[in-house]
């Protein structure tokens, strides 16, 4: 009787032995698990950043292409304003020609 009651304690220290074990193994897998998940976050975070930089960058550059072309275009209709073609100088001094002459 003494043997079994003793056999019993033994499986019961075995049992509470396996337990504590297997709740340690778990809370260590747990850790691992929250630190792998914080390590993702992290790195997608920082891919996120990356790739809005590179969208604003991008942005950027677009708006000064886009800012340089319309000075181009409105310097080159001013330039087209402001040229006086032959025929135009020719008319202006027939009109003043005519003006000062009185005729």
């Amino acid at each position: 009787m003494e043997e079994i009651i003793q056999k019993m304690l033994e499986v019961e220290q075995e049992g509470r032995r396996l337990l504590k074990e297997a709740r340690s193994e778990a809370k260590q897998m747990v850790a691992e698990a929250q630190q792998r998940g914080e390590s993702r976050r992290r790195e997608s975070l920082e891919a996120a950043r990356r790739e809005a930089a590179q969208l604003v960058e991008a942005a950027g550059k677009k708006a000064l292409k886009e800012k340089a072309q319309m000075l181009d275009q409105r310097g080159q209709s001013l330039q087209d304003a402001l040229q006086v073609s032959p025929s135009q100088i020719e008319q202006a001094v027939e009109t003043v020609c005519r003006t000062v002459l009185g005729q």
